[in-house]
């Protein structure tokens, strides 16, 4: 019997009341938690293999002298299903994991793993947790082949750091996995109308999601909001509103219509979730795992990206799941970046020739990361070739609608 360790705070069929649920923390917070490590739960569970859940007690506090040689004596693997863990706030959580994996020795699994940063920023925002992401990684490739990260956002920052390409692996939310490759969601109404049964999810710290939420509730009566944060299910026990929440048109406190109306859950367990959203039209809003959830009882949703993270899971399936169609989206956020007409990948040492035709106007070529950028304006009669490398001081030049760039890599 292979004994398999997996990072949840807790197993798919065992219940928790809400009380135990916001006192132990068991969801880390979010209840969008528990469907990526139900999935992981699902696909591992196999015969032959025992799974247990680490409660994620060794990340709340420090491991305890022990913990270590206790997971090499019991198990065979270390399973460790992550989310957006590369962000600020998360760090202390990473850097208890760190301490507890130097000394372990099985084999260790990291899937779905992501970088954050907030919108209209890049990796270079997430510079102040480097040493603490480098420390991590490094210790879960010393124990695996490689790493499962969610998108091309989250890959990029990794080598940034300096971690090889070969050791980083695109893999999408594992939440996606659950029902398999041949999973398919059909709509099932022909228009939205008034009265269609919605489902709304929405991170209530995004500028404007409050007047947008309110206005949907006006406008249809059956529209039902799907909390899934710890503070929503805080407001639910106990009244008690969201502290670092001032705009009075996110529901988030007792006086909101939602709240008065009795149009507001939360699910401490996936079955009953996707139970729920089943007979729900649609779901829509902020929330990845939020219209994921919907997407898994068979319900169409859209999700509303509204920074890196949401930006990259929108844009990152695994081929395990799905064959999609490649386009090119620039990294930063096709919403903020519309205009992105072309993104390259230049190693070092490398010069690349690329042949573009743009309409007239403005454009900027720049390389992440570094300072200075070349402003280009399409006009007639303008040149036909031009070059550009990191760090080159900030300039401008006037180019034909077809014409020829140079990236050099030095």
């Amino acid at each position: 019997m292979t004994r398999l360790l997996i990072r949840s705070g807790k197993d798919p069929f065992t219940p928790v009341v809400a009380e135990s649920t916001l006192t132990q923390d068991v969801f880390n917070s979010n209840s969008g938690n528990y469907l990526f490590q139900h999935s992981v739960w699902k696909a591992l569970s196999i015969d032959g293999a025992e799974l247990v859940s680490n409660g994620t007690l060794s990340e709340r506090v420090p491991p305890a002298p022990g913990d270590a040689r206790r997971i090499n004596e019991e198990f065979d693997h270390f399973v460790v299903p992550l989310a957006n863990a590369f962000r600020p706030d998360f760090a202390p959580r990473l850097d208890r994991l760190s301490e507890l994996l130097k000394n372990v020795s099985i084999p260790v699994t990291v899937t779905g793993i992501g970088a954050q940063a907030a919108h209209g920023q890049g990796i270079e925002s997430l510079a102040p947790i480097a040493g603490t992401v480098k420390k991590f990684v490094g210790l879960v490739l010393d124990r695996s082949a490689s790493i499962g990260v969610r998108g091309e956002f989250t890959k990029s920052y990794l080598l940034s750091l300096g971690f090889p390409e070969a050791s980083i692996d695109i893999i999408g939310c594992p939440s996606l996995f659950l029902h398999g490759r041949d999973f398919t969601v059909e709509k099932k109404v022909d228009a939205i109308t008034a009265d269609s049964r919605l489902a709304l999810n929405l991170t209530p710290e995004v500028p404007g999601i409050g007047a947008f939420a309110t206005a949907q509730a006006e406008r249809h009566p059956n529209l039902t909001y799907i909390g899934q944060d710890a503070h929503d299910l805080r407001l639910l026990l106990w009244g008690t509103p969201f502290p670092q929440v001032s705009d009075p048109l996110v529901p988030v406190h007792l006086h909101h219509p939602l709240y008065q109306q009795d149009r507001i859950r939360l699910f401490l367990d996936t079955w009953p979730w996707y139970d729920f959203l089943a007979s729900h039209d649609f779901a829509y809003g902020t929330r990845f795992h939020g219209n994921v959830a919907a997407l898994l009882a068979g319900t169409p949703a859209l999700l509303l990206a509204h920074d890196s993270r949401t930006l990259e899971l929108a844009f990152t399936t695994s081929a395990q799941i799905r064959a999609v169609r490649p386009v090119t989206y620039c990294i930063g956020g096709p919403t903020r970046m519309p205009h992105i007409a072309m993104q390259q990948r230049v190693a070092a040492g490398e010069t690349k020739q690329v042949p573009l035709a743009l309409a007239p106007g403005p454009y900027r070529l720049r390389c992440p990361s570094f300072p200075g950028s070349l402003n280009l304006l399409v006009v007639e009669g303008g040149a036909a070739e031009v070059s550009h490398e990191p760090g080159a001081s900030e300039s401008s030049v006037e180019v034909a609608p077809s014409f020829q760039v140079a990236l050099h890599n030095p």
